[in-house]
């Protein structure tokens, strides 16, 4: 990770994080054997983290029907399909999405997460071949506190 940098204003810092990191994981359908409903805890996203865009790259097909979605905190309500709806788990592939309201509309949007969250995989279908990666370009938003 490269420096934060920090610029002193009258009543605060105003932090500047180093530029935005990529984080990705592989998910093995073959070792899961999952069915449909199910959802994957892919990512974690921290506290006080901009999120600039979720993508994944169908690495093995499924060999059966299956398509997922890829959303953020499903078991806990949040939006099952929030950065892609109804991929297609039987094409090598790979897609980027935005957060909701965006997808498509060829702006590149940001979502804030306040709190620690995750990136999450819902199977739509049964998926034992499957092998995804998943990605997320984020960027720390975490205030500086003064040192002096």
């Amino acid at each position: 990770m490269g420096t934060t940098r920090t610029t002193w204003l009258k009543g605060g810092a105003i932090a500047i994080q180093p530029a935005a990191q990529k984080m990705e994981t592989i998910i093995n359908f073959a070792d899961l054997n999952c069915v449909a409903t199910d959802v994957i805890q892919a990512l974690t996203i921290p506290a006080k983290t901009f999120v600039a865009a979720v993508g994944f790259e169908v690495l093995t097909v499924e060999d059966s029907t299956l398509t997922f979605d890829i959303g953020d905190d499903v078991a806990g309500g949040g939006d099952v399909d929030g950065y892609l709806d109804g991929v297609d788990g039987e094409v090598l592939t790979g897609a980027v999405g935005a957060a909701t309201g965006y997808a498509g509309s060829g702006k590149v949007a940001c979502k804030y997460y306040h709190a620690a969250d995750t990136i999450d995989v819902l199977i739509n279908n049964d998926a034992d071949t499957l092998k995804l990666r998943v990605w997320a370009i984020i960027m720390p938003a975490a205030a500086v506190q003064p040192t002096s």
